[in-house]
């Protein structure tokens, strides 16, 4: 083979490699735009799913609930009325900062009385129903240890207060209770030991009337009621 003709063989040699690059490269070009028309395809059917299934029900994947204004106003309300309570306690408390001296009207019907549902009320109810029950215990012993049938029923005051002593501290206190309520009666404004062992106690109601007029009258103020029965 002459030199022209090896020169012009390896030139057409050349000329069909840089075809065959020339064509891979294009075959490779059209493949990779395939796959990303396919791409792009695939993608734009997914959102038109996804905006095709806004609004309806399915039940494997249940759209997400909506929150509810009015839910959140009573939420938001009962928040405003914890706040206002606690302002209002704040107020009563002497030892808060925001404390305001409480002004009371001596006509009010309220005056000298715990608030109602307080835990104060409820003491006050539970020491009014104790102090019924005393007076009545009270008539009771007087009842089983006095002399004489009534109306002379009697007994003096020094040996009642070594009876009731035994029970209660508060005879004195007592007797000036049941004498207020004309249960029974006695000389003097207050009675002393020792001094005034010889004293005499008189009953004035019988056992069963004192029973059945004695009660709690529900008012911490005035928690004793007679109840005549006609």
């Amino acid at each position: 083979m002459s030199s022209s003709s090896a020169r012009r063989y390896s030139s057409t040699q050349d000329f069909i490699a840089k075809f065959n690059s020339n064509d891979q490269k294009t075959n490779d070009d059209k493949h990779d735009s395939l796959i990303i028309k396919r791409r792009d395809s695939n993608t734009l059917d997914a959102i038109s799913k996804f905006n095709a299934g806004i609004g309806k029900s399915d039940p494997v994947h249940p759209p997400h609930p909506q929150p509810r204004k009015s839910s959140i106003k009573a939420s938001i309300d009962k928040f405003n009325d914890t706040v206002k309570k606690t302002d209002e306690e704040l107020k009563r408390n002497p030892y808060s900062k925001t404390y305001e001296a409480p002004v009371f009207d001596k006509n009010s019907k309220d005056y000298g009385r715990p608030e109602v549902g307080s835990k104060t009320a409820k003491r006050a109810d539970k020491a009014g129903d104790y102090i019924t029950r005393e007076i009545i215990f009270l008539c009771e012993t007087i009842n089983g240890y006095s002399t004489g049938e009534f109306p002379n029923q009697i007994i003096k005051f020094g040996p009642l207060f070594q009876i009731y002593n035994y029970y209660s501290s508060s005879l004195c206190g007592m007797l000036i209770r049941c004498r207020k309520y004309g249960l029974l009666t006695f000389e003097g404004e207050m009675l002393y030991q020792r001094q005034d062992d010889h004293k005499i106690i008189r009953m004035l109601k019988t056992m069963d009337e004192i029973r059945n007029c004695v009660k709690y009258s529900g008012d911490p103020v005035n928690c004793v009621a007679i109840v005549e029965n006609n």
